[in-house]
């Protein structure tokens, strides 16, 4: 399959083809951040892969009745000695309007189109998705032995820089979260986070989630295999990054 399909077809994923609505997401300047992290590891990828450089791209949302709107993506690449750069596209499949709130139900019914540009992922970003990487590569590798608290501990610190990064990108606060480590079966655990921003002005918290499935059981120390299958999920207090310590609740 060439790379440009291959390309395509992940883009797709990222973008959702099988949900009615983003977890999480309430307002339209939820949508870009929602995506962000996935579609910069997949232009570091690309860029790998391709010999080529990322030099933009946009977002897009789109209204298509009182019911539905749906996502586009574009990003260009361009190649050395290339006169034109490479455009990848992808689309997402419509989801429900009555998820957002009413500000961008309201927003997005008159503009019709909302547009967000997408920059170059910047130094620290690209520096951040490595560490990122190679964190969860760890939760794959044999290696085991892991409490629980080590666990919590070192996925944290990773969410303690996505917090900074969000809270210095969208100029909104982090306010409270939780990580959940949960059992699977006897082959697989996942972890998942909840994080709450405030914005000033605004009533309702911003809430963004992610999850990490089909992470390795055998990674976990016996004293975590057996605290996991007793009590199917464990729960951590993700406190503001200026404390970093995690907190069992």
């Amino acid at each position: 399959m060439p790379l440009s399909e291959l390309m395509k077809i992940l883009l797709d994923y990222i973008l959702g083809k099988s949900f009615n609505s983003i977890r999480g997401v309430n307002t339209l300047e939820d949508l870009p951040a929602h995506y962000i992290d996935k579609i910069n590891r997949l232009i570091v990828e690309e860029e790998k892969k391709q010999s080529s450089e990322f030099v933009g791209g946009s977002f897009k949302v789109n209204y298509v009745d009182d019911r539905s709107y749906y996502c586009s993506l574009e990003l260009y690449f361009e190649k050395a000695g290339q006169e034109d750069p490479n455009l990848t596209s992808a689309q997402s499949k419509n989801f429900d309007l009555r998820s957002l709130n009413r500000e961008a139900q309201d927003e997005l019914r008159r503009l019709r189109t909302i547009e967000f540009e997408i920059d170059p992922p910047t130094s620290e970003q690209r520096s951040r998705l490595s560490q990122n990487t190679n964190f969860n590569s760890n939760f794959n590798s044999s290696s085991g032995g892991r409490s629980i608290n080590e666990i919590a501990d070192n996925y944290i610190s990773e969410i303690n820089r996505k917090i900074l990064d969000t809270e210095s990108r969208q100029g909104i606060r982090f306010d409270r979260g939780t990580l959940f480590i949960d059992f699977g079966d006897e082959r697989n655990f996942s972890i998942s986070y909840d994080l709450n921003y405030v914005k000033d002005g605004e009533r309702e918290p911003i809430r963004m989630t992610s999850r990490i499935p089909n992470l390795n059981f055998m990674d976990l120390n016996r004293e975590a295999q057996d605290e996991l299958r007793r009590n199917r999920t464990i729960k951590f207090a993700i406190d503001p990054p200026s404390r970093v310590s995690s907190r069992r609740i």
